[in-house]
């Protein structure tokens, strides 16, 4: 009986810290050719343009982007066929912003291009652009590891005054343009500034919550401290020798 109530418990809280991160697990967003284009403005305003070509209707999905405490991510705006989709607000959790697009303001079928338009004003020298994503996975091409990611950084200022920290692009047909093929969302551009971006500097900091993490990781080390040491004490109990 003993050893059934100790595992019992650990499962119970196994299923508190995976409960979180269950609600947010979703179906594969079906795409798997995507372009994610920067245009970056000395000020440090970034106007990025998202494509999404579907291999399935769309009937509705989160996207999320990474909190940054040096970045204003909006106005978000959504499309296909240049059908404009409705944006609505969701939730956040921990650094996560999540945002919902309503698909009955312009269905999306296979072969459809999805679009997301939006700017984001970045400050400081080492800037970050958060990138707008589907909260689901991406489709894998058929055969390969991953989905097929083309981003492309360009600069509009002087030459020579940012580089592309992360993720890893090189140059393409000018020096101030940036390109690679990925095989997953980025959740955010790094750019370093010679000079801090929107002419302020800024700190970087962490916020958010982080959804109940915590209180869950407390129980799940109260479960471990009493049933550890009952578990050792039963079975390293003297039992009666049966004749």
């Amino acid at each position: 009986m003993p050893r059934r109530l100790a595992l019992a418990s650990f499962a119970a809280a196994g299923l508190l810290l995976w409960q979180p991160w269950a609600a947010i697990a979703q179906a594969s967003f079906p795409s798997r050719d995507v372009t994610v284009q920067i245009v970056l403005a000395a000020d440090g305003q970034a106007a990025v343009t998202e494509g999404y070509v579907l291999i399935a209707a769309l009937n509705g999905t989160a996207f999320q982007f990474l909190h940054d405490s040096c970045a204003v991510v909006g106005p978000i705006s959504a499309s296909v066929n240049d059908q404009a989709i409705q944006v609505r607000p969701s939730d956040v959790r921990g650094p996560w912003t999540f945002l919902r697009f309503d698909p009955t303001t312009a269905p999306a079928a296979r072969g459809d291009v999805y679009r997301l338009r939006y700017t984001v004003r970045a400050h400081g020298v080492e800037a970050a652009v958060p990138i707008v994503m589907p909260a689901a996975t991406l489709e894998a091409v058929p055969g390969g590891r991953g989905a097929h990611v083309a981003v492309v950084v360009r600069w509009t200022g002087a030459p020579g005054a940012v580089r592309v920290a992360m993720p890893r692009l090189e140059p393409a047909e000018s020096p101030s343009t940036w390109r690679a093929t990925l095989l997953a969302m980025p959740s955010s551009v790094r750019i370093h500034f010679a000079s801090p971006a929107g002419g302020t500097r800024c700190d970087r900091d962490v916020a958010g919550t982080t959804g109940g993490l915590e209180w869950r990781f407390a129980v799940f080390v109260g479960v471990m401290a009493i049933w550890v040491p009952a578990y050792l004490w039963w079975f390293g109990r003297r039992w009666p020798k049966v004749s």
